[in-house]
């Protein structure tokens, strides 16, 4: 367990947004252009994915969040 809260790291992945603060879903073609009028707006843009089918689970995390031995 952690020391903030006693979550454990794998609970807080699967149950908390640990990152992202908005997402924004848009068709491939539009990209560029809403990328364009969010950065204009002041925002910091990035692509962070892609929707796809799956075979696998809904969400899976890969790396750690650093707070110290769970």
């Amino acid at each position: 367990m952690t020391g903030l809260g006693a979550i454990a790291e794998a609970e807080m992945l699967r149950t908390f947004n640990c990152g992202v603060g908005m997402a924004v879903v848009v068709s491939p073609d539009a990209l560029d252009a809403v990328a364009a009028a969010l950065s204009r707006e002041g925002e910091t843009v990035a692509s962070i994915g892609r929707i796809e089918a799956r075979d696998g689970p809904a969400v899976s995390y890969d790396g750690a969040l650093g707070l110290g031995p769970d």
